[in-house]
């Protein structure tokens, strides 16, 4: 682990609204997580579908709210508890600082080692550790004696702040989460942050979203668009990949559109370039007729066409960890003549792959890999 955000410890015990038997689906959930400032408690809502056993543990999508939003908001906009119930899943929608309900504060994204506090962030936001607070959920929800997490696969999304949010965990060089969606969000850039402090651990899988109705949008001078590039080129160059799409895909999608006006029934457009010639895959997806929400229709793509797909590396199990000792090295590769996995997305576990892991190996990474499969 790269950074050094604070404790990142539970150190109280989890009180939960709600009931708590298997037939449970959402309730919200408080603890105490230790900070640089000090213990603070922290909210979280927290979704399982009906008549899971308790003792089972699940793929789990950590959704994260936008600015000034809360964790209830986004779990009746974004879609995700619906495909949950499909696919039997856990979604925990994390609450930023303040955390009391019904509204939450701004996630203090872009808040790297060594980096300047992003332009405008208020006192009380730059002093919280989310980042913290995040990896110490993270491994709450895969330690506590029930209701776990499978922490081999835990994912994370979120729109605007929330978006921000991701793409922040996803460049800290922690290890705890197999690939990430960012969902109209900005570019550290535009905050005053380089994005040279954004330094993941290893190439990672990421979709990122946009609305193309978030054209308009300007931060610090900086439109949306060019923040979008910009997000969109780190990703294919982090990764290795080539500046040209292997694929592209274009389709209609109708899904629901649920703001604080009510529901309607729309039809938009996903246009997809899709990135596998580096060592994880990437994907930048425009909505034409999406505005700056948590788009229409992602949800359940994400989930089946991305998240599903990948898990972090355990040690000697359906991985590129070919010896088992915990790392993934060059001499893995001896003990292989043909990938044991799909790395690229391809649907397909062939030399491709293994030559994905040798650029993977020769970046000087050495440790946790998220592999397709």
């Amino acid at each position: 682990m790269r950074a050094s955000f604070g404790a990142r410890v539970v150190v109280a015990a989890v009180c939960m609204s709600g009931p708590s038997a298997v037939h449970a689906q959402s309730v919200v959930r408080t603890a105490v997580f230790a900070e640089r400032t000090g213990l603070v408690q922290r909210t979280w809502v927290e979704y399982r579908p009906v008549g899971v056993p308790a003792g089972e543990s699940l793929p789990t999508v950590l959704v994260l709210h936008p600015g000034a939003s809360s964790p209830q908001n986004i779990a009746n906009t974004s879609g995700w508890n619906a495909v949950a119930d499909a696919s039997r899943l856990m979604i925990i929608y994390p609450g930023a600082m303040p955390g009391t309900a019904p509204t939450s504060g701004i996630w203090n994204a872009w808040r790297w080692d060594g980096g300047p506090v992003p332009e405008g962030t208020p006192p009380s936001i730059a002093a919280r550790d989310d980042l913290g607070f995040l990896a110490a959920l993270i491994d709450h929800l895969g330690t506590r004696p029930s209701e776990r997490a499978d922490s081999s696969r835990v994912f994370m999304t979120g729109f605007s702040s929330g978006a921000m949010m991701t793409a922040t965990f996803a460049g800290a060089g922690l290890r705890s989460v197999a690939a990430f969606a960012p969902v109209s969000g900005g570019w550290c850039d535009a905050y005053g942050v380089p994005e040279s402090f954004c330094k993941p651990a290893g190439p990672v899988p990421v979709w990122f979203w946009r609305g193309k109705g978030e054209d308009s949008i300007v931060t610090s001078g900086v439109s949306r668009i060019v923040q979008d590039q910009q997000q969109q080129e780190f990703w294919v160059r982090w990764n290795g990949a080539a500046a040209t799409p292997d694929a592209t895909d274009s389709r209609p999608v109708t899904g629901t559109r649920t703001t604080q006006s009510g529901s309607t029934v729309v039809t938009v457009t996903h246009n997809t370039a899709i990135y596998r010639s580096g060592g994880a895959e990437f994907r930048a997806t425009e909505v034409i007729g999406g505005t700056h929400e948590y788009q229409v229709g992602s949800a359940p793509r994400i989930w089946s066409e991305f998240f599903s797909r990948f898990s972090l590396v355990v040690p000697g199990v359906n991985n590129a960890d070919r010896d088992g000792d915990g790392r993934v090295r060059i001499e893995d590769l001896y003990l292989m003549s043909t990938s044991p996995v799909d790395l690229t997305g391809d649907a397909q576990a062939n030399f491709g792959d293994t030559s994905a892991l040798e650029a993977f190996l020769r970046r000087g990474e050495v440790g946790t890999m998220a592999v397709g499969f």
